[in-house]
C-alpha cells in the first residue's frame, strides 16, 4: 500500500503524524535509503545506483500523492526523495513558542462537533507534534503562563512567544513582567492622585 486515506494527506498541520505514516510505507517497499543523500555520494555508477535513482523518483511520486493538492503543488519541483524529504522538514518541522501556544489553545477551546474520531485525531496530531519537537513540561507551562496573562503584559508576551521553543528564558521574562507591573502600578497611583487633587 503506497496511498494513505485522503484524511491523512499532508496539509502542513499534520506533518509529524504524516511523516511517521509515509516513513512506514517507504520502509515497507524498500526505499528507505532514498531519504538520505548518502546513496548519491557513496554508490558507484552502475546498476545499483540506477535502481536507487529510480526508487528515489518513485518515492517522490508516492510522497506527493499523499499530500493535499496545495502542498503537493508547492513541492512538486523535486526530483529526488532526499531533496523533498529535507525541504518538507525545513518547512514544517520547526516549531515556535507561538505554534505551541496555538495548539494548546486549540485543544483547550475545542468544542464537541459531533465527530469524536476527528477531534481525537487532531489531539493525537498535536501530541505527536509536541513530542517530536521535544517540548518539555517546563516549556509548555511557561507558554501557557504567558498565554494567560492579561493584555497589559502584551509586549512581554509577544517577545516571549516570538522565538522558537528553546529561546524562552523564564527568568528574563519574569523580570520584564515585574517591570511592566511596577510601571502600571505607578501609573495607576499617579492617575488616582491626580483625580483626588481635582476633588
Amino acid at each position: 500500500m503506497t496511498r494513505l486515506d485522503s484524511s491523512q494527506h499532508l496539509n502542513g498541520a499534520n506533518y509529524f503524524v504524516w511523516k511517521k505514516l509515509v516513513y512506514g510505507i517507504i520502509e515497507e517497499v524498500g526505499w528507505k535509503k532514498t531519504l538520505s543523500d548518502e546513496w548519491m555520494k557513496n554508490t558507484p555508477i552502475g546498476s545499483e545506483r540506477d535502481v536507487l535513482s529510480r526508487n528515489s523518483r518513485r518515492a517522490v511520486r508516492m510522497l506527493l500523492s499523499n499530500m493535499v493538492f496545495e502542498v503537493a503543488n508547492e513541492f512538486k519541483g523535486y526530483t529526488y526523495a532526499h531533496e523533498l524529504w529535507k525541504a518538507l522538514e525545513n518547512e514544517f518541522a520547526v516549531v515556535s513558542a507561538m505554534d505551541v501556544k496555538n495548539m494548546v489553545m486549540e485543544l483547550t477551546t475545542m468544542n464537541y462537533n459531533g465527530n469524536i474520531a476527528g477531534m481525537a485525531r487532531r489531539r493525537e496530531e498535536i501530541i505527536s507534534h509536541l513530542e517530536d519537537n521535544k517540548v518539555s513540561v517546563r516549556t509548555l507551562v511557561n507558554i501557557l503562563f504567558l498565554a494567560n496573562l492579561p493584555r497589559e503584559f502584551g509586549s512581554v508576551i509577544n517577545l516571549g512567544l516570538r522565538g522558537n521553543i528553546g529561546s524562552i528564558n523564564a527568568k528574563a521574562i519574569d523580570k520584564d513582567l515585574v517591570n511592566v507591573e511596577s510601571f502600571s502600578f505607578n501609573q495607576d497611583n499617579v492617575h488616582q492622585q491626580g483625580n483626588q487633587a481635582m476633588m
